[in-house]
């Protein structure tokens, strides 16, 4: 434990003074060891249980740290205080820690914050939006990237340590590109916007979420549920959604859609291997598509043939009619013909 606290004074040894608190942090298990005057104290406490959330923070940067391996930085709104945290990465042993700075610059005291701010509560809506914004994709209003790479290892970590089950189900959209170039920019972000509000609004709980992964996939993760009732919902969505028809002006786009589902099996599986896993699903879900296209298409050619072949049959028949028995022979073939094209329309359909 010595040894760790010495690793981070060294690494933050120029910013003596300049802190009011120091602290380690484990970015999975938000865990912390807080370092302050020189003494080291292990807490059983969360490193959110600070800013008294009782839950993960949205915007959390002791993730990106993890993921970028870089430093970030941020504000929380805290007890009535403004507080600057700054995370940075630390290696000991071969594992990765974060290290967070943490100085409350509201202080009228603190050369930092030389302005007289007036600490209301519309100074913490902004803090709060500001570090929303982060977290947020600007074109729908569900999570963004930074938040699923962030927050989904932290979800499976917890599902293993509390031995409950989730899922994590993807949505891609079908030559979305497509879209965008026949109907224009604006109505593609339109389109993207409802998908992801029909979605959120179908699985809007407090532990579940839906993030944009890319410009036409979306994620969504169910915490705390077994496969059946991930399957359910999964069979919801693809209601929703399957052969959907959007509506601007006077134009009626119809969007074609496929989805993947991951469901953990109580093991510690990178974010990575994840989405290969859904992406995979997707893929075989487009060749089953693909293949009953072509099976269908198969279908009709043969059905075609058939129905031509009975109609040359039939028209020649019908010229050298001379007896009954070719009379009761025309009118089988011109049944069969009829239950062919029956067969051949309904295939069409």
């Amino acid at each position: 434990m010595n040894k760790l606290y010495e690793k981070a004074k060294e690494k933050l040894s120029l910013l003596d003074n300049m802190y009011d608190v120091i602290r380690i942090i484990d970015p999975i298990n938000k865990n912390i060891i807080n370092i302050s005057n020189d003494e080291i104290t292990k807490h059983k406490e969360k490193c959110y249980d600070m800013i008294n959330k009782g839950e993960i923070c949205d915007n959390c940067i002791s993730m990106r740290v993890d993921i970028e391996k870089d430093t970030f930085v941020k504000l929380e709104y805290i007890s009535n205080k403004i507080m600057l945290i700054v995370a940075t990465p630390i290696n000991i042993r071969g594992e990765m820690y974060v290290v967070e700075i943490i100085k409350d610059i509201s202080s009228q005291n603190n050369k930092i914050a030389s302005i007289n701010y007036n600490f209301d509560e519309k100074f913490k809506t902004i803090i709060e939006n500001m570090n929303e914004k982060i977290i947020t994709d600007d074109l729908t209003g569900a999570y963004n990237r930074n938040y699923i790479e962030g927050r989904l290892p932290v979800d499976i970590n917890n599902s293993i340590i509390n031995e409950y089950l989730l899922s994590v189900i993807m949505i891609e959209i079908h030559d979305f590109e497509n879209v965008n170039e026949e109907y224009g920019y604006k109505i593609g972000v339109e389109i993207l916007k409802d998908l992801s509000e029909l979605v959120n609004q179908l699985v809007l709980q407090n532990s579940y979420w839906i993030g944009r992964y890319s410009n036409n996939k979306f994620i969504v993760v169910l915490n705390n549920i077994d496969r059946k009732e991930s399957d359910n919902i999964l069979a919801d969505i693809r209601d929703l959604l399957e052969d959907i028809s959007f509506e601007f002006d006077d134009k009626i786009i119809k969007l074609k859609v496929s989805f993947g589902i991951y469901c953990s099996k109580n093991e510690i599986v990178h974010i990575k291997n994840i989405l290969k896993e859904l992406e995979k699903s997707i893929y075989e879900e487009k060749q089953k598509t693909l293949d009953k296209k072509t099976n269908k298409e198969e279908k009709l050619s043969i059905l075609n043939y058939r129905i031509q072949e009975l109609r040359n049959v039939l028209n020649e028949m019908c010229i050298s009619l001379d007896d009954k028995a070719e009379y009761e022979q025309t009118l089988k073939i011109s049944q069969e013909l009829d239950e062919l094209i029956v067969e051949y329309m309904k295939n069409v359909i």
